[in-house]
């Protein structure tokens, strides 16, 4: 349904022609956790025998390619649907006429691929355990509300906008890197960074407020009010949006705000304690959970 023309490294990745072919997305998505795995793979053997938990920090390495990825096709999506009505949000359609989903596919084949891999990383690592289990459920959720998105090809838009979130995980993966146990990470972080590190945790704190915060209230409420929209201006269209994408969509936004808020809190924890002079690789719990 959704096509794209031709796009730089056409020949090297196999991009989906079609978002809402299973086959060609499942290729895809297969390709990215492929070479995750391989990078993955390379970093940890370069990284410092005495690190105790090198593919965690491994994890927070690739963040930064990752989300910088991701955000330049959600950024790409937000920018261009910014004045969008509800036909254009729900339908990614304008007077009828198809509009260009190769970012919103791309972003979403980016994102599986991710939370796939953190899936495994995650389990691998730390087991079943209480963090474990409401990070799996935060997957889940997200990948169920993305997938609906690529199959029914409705309500991608909103979903890339409340996927900005993903900015504060900048300053989090440096803040995760400082905690690295064993291999000197730690103490060569705190040398070369110094007051920066200090900086990055209220960096952290301040990104939290407009892009998570802020962000999942003011997009469920902006997905209310396109479906209110669409119910009353097109009541044939709204008749085919099934109830499940409506259920997933608002309790994953209800999910990740509420895991935010918990965060959130942490953080300021973590704040207070740099504020009274703690080194800012101390102050910040293990993990979030």
């Amino acid at each position: 349904m959704y096509h794209h023309h031709d796009k730089p490294f056409g020949m090297v990745l196999p991009f989906p022609n079609d978002f809402q072919d299973f086959s060609q997305v499942s290729l895809f998505v297969a390709v990215i956790c492929i070479i995750e795995i391989l990078v993955t793979i390379m970093i940890t053997n370069l990284l410092p025998s005495g690190v105790e938990d090198k593919l965690y920090l491994n994890s927070c390495i690739l963040t930064f390619p990752k989300v910088c990825i991701m955000m330049y096709f959600a950024v790409q999506v937000c920018w261009t649907g910014k004045d969008l009505d509800f036909e254009g949000l729900v339908y990614h359609t304008q007077d009828g006429v198809p509009l260009d989903y190769f970012n919103i596919g791309m972003f979403f084949c980016f994102y599986l691929a991710h939370s796939f891999c953190s899936i495994f990383n995650e389990i691998w690592k730390d087991g079943f355990g209480w963090a474990t289990a409401t990070m799996l459920v935060h997957h889940v959720f997200s990948i169920s509300a993305y997938s609906l998105c690529m199959v029914s090809g409705r309500f991608g838009s909103t979903a890339c906008l409340a996927s900005l979130c993903e900015f504060t995980n900048f300053p989090l993966a440096l803040v995760y890197i400082t905690k690295t146990k064993g291999g000197g990470v730690k103490e060569f972080m705190e040398k070369h960074l110094g007051v920066l590190l200090d900086i990055n945790g209220g960096l952290l704190w301040l990104s939290f407020i407009p892009f998570r915060m802020i962000l999942f209230p003011w997009v469920w409420f902006k997905f209310y009010f396109t479906c209110i929209e669409l119910k009353e201006a097109w009541p044939e269209r709204w008749a085919q949006v099934w109830w499940s994408e409506l259920i997933v969509h608002t309790v994953t936004m209800i999910l990740l705000f509420f895991m935010s808020s918990l965060w959130f809190y942490k953080i300021t924890v973590g704040v207070i304690k740099i504020l009274n002079g703690m080194k800012a690789s101390d102050a910040t719990p293990e993990k979030a959970e």
